[in-house]
């Protein structure tokens, strides 16, 4: 079994499966606003409202800035100085824009998502023609070109044209030149022209808009993976290896997400074995999971408890690869207790939950990694040596709690 799961990752990995994929954050707007992902005219409406200087922003031409800055950085034979540019009464911005006007034989119904017209100092014209496939919808056959001739004639051969085309990937996009401008990659424009916005509330709305459109490209690593994992599944099944049922890999991917929780266990079972050697400690020190926050282990003194005496105790997290143990204080005067931490070489403390959580430093003050972290070996964690390095510090403190 362990050579054929070492051979279904080396398929995966000959295949670029993403193993450092993130899972989609979480964002209120995707849920309040059914299916927004994948509806093509939500996007462009909320972007042809960004890109006009007259939107609801209320923040003039600043994303509209941002966005042609980009476009031309990879278009510098259109030569355009944006600082000619005139962003007021001659910029012109048009949804589901009908191209049939201008179509040679007055007949093609095509619409153009976003059509943005605007002039310089000398009145030379730029039209950007913006296609938006973010409903991941394929292109239909010369669908730019006609577009594109469409607005050659409005503008009668005088003035320049860029095709800017959003794709829901860069799987999908059109055979002929134009900037490819991925949801990903939209999220970095607008995010940087949020930086200079000068209202606090734009701002805020703004993260969640981009963090909807990276959220698209982290869907899209998630199905490029699927579809990987599909063929390794479908190699395998052929040549009867496992793990070959998807039930296999939910069963691995389940396995590996409790991972932390197996070791959470399996640290207090080792903190629990060694504290049985010392009568004392057997009676009085306590050990729980989730005491005083969900996925931690507390360990205390339950003698210093009664005795209204306790001021700290041991919380450990375990990792996929670490153990990592804080001490913890509920100690309501702050100064009292960041002098007592000290006088165990405990600093750095932060509020959580009503407490105040330490990690060991060194001479300089700064975290000593070797006492914060207690790394596995080769992912495998060594249970006993965590045990032992947690009863050495409850012997530290000690000190303290008689004091």
């Amino acid at each position: 079994m362990i050579n054929n799961l070492k051979d279904f990752w080396a398929d995966l990995l000959q295949r670029n499966f993403d193993f450092q994929i993130q899972s989609p954050s979480f964002n209120p707007l995707e849920e309040f606003v059914s299916r927004v992902r994948e509806k093509e005219n939500t996007h462009s409406k909320i972007l042809a409202d960004l890109l006009n200087p007259k939107g609801a922003h209320n923040q003039g031409s600043l994303f509209f800035e941002e966005f042609l800055s980009s476009i031309l950085r990879s278009q510098d034979e259109v030569g355009v100085d944006i600082s000619q540019l005139k962003l007021d009464e001659s910029f012109y911005i048009k949804r589901e824009f009908c191209i049939k006007e201008y179509s040679p034989n007055k007949s093609d119904l095509g619409r153009i998502d976003i059509y943005i017209e605007i002039k310089d100092s000398d009145n030379n014209v730029i039209g950007i023609i913006v296609e938006n496939k973010i409903n991941d919808a394929q292109f239909q056959p010369d669908q730019l070109p006609r577009y594109t001739n469409a607005i050659r004639n409005k503008l009668k051969n005088n003035g320049s044209i860029i095709s800017v085309c959003i794709p829901r990937n860069c799987t999908t996009k059109p055979e002929e030149p134009c900037v490819v401008m991925t949801p990903d990659m939209l999220a970095e424009i607008l995010e940087s022209a949020t930086k200079r916005c000068s209202d606090n509330h734009v701002s805020t709305m703004m993260a969640s808009y981009i963090t909807c459109l990276r959220n698209i490209n982290k869907i899209n690593a998630s199905m490029n993976n699927a579809e990987k994992l599909l063929e390794v599944l479908r190699a395998n099944h052929k040549n009867k290896t496992l793990p070959y049922r998807v039930s296999d890999i939910k069963a691995i991917i389940d396995g590996y997400n409790m991972l932390p929780t197996v070791y959470l266990n399996k640290i207090k079972e080792a903190i629990e074995k060694i504290l049985t050697d010392d009568p004392d400690a057997r009676n009085n020190i306590k050990c729980k999971i989730g005491e005083t926050s969900s996925g931690y282990i507390d360990v205390w003194d339950e003698r210093i408890y009664r005795g209204r005496q306790t001021w700290q105790w041991l919380s450990i997290k375990a990792d996929y690869d670490m153990a990592m143990i804080y001490l913890v204080s509920n100690e309501k005067d702050r100064t009292l207790s960041n002098e007592r931490a000290k006088q165990v070489n405990y600093d750095l403390g932060e509020l959580y939950k009503g407490n105040m959580w330490y990690k060991p430093v060194n001479d300089e003050g700064s975290l000593d990694e070797s006492r914060f972290h207690i790394y596995f070996n080769d992912g495998i964690p060594d249970f006993d040596k965590i045990g032992k390095r947690i009863k050495e510090i409850l012997k530290e403190l000690e000190t303290i709690n008689k004091a």
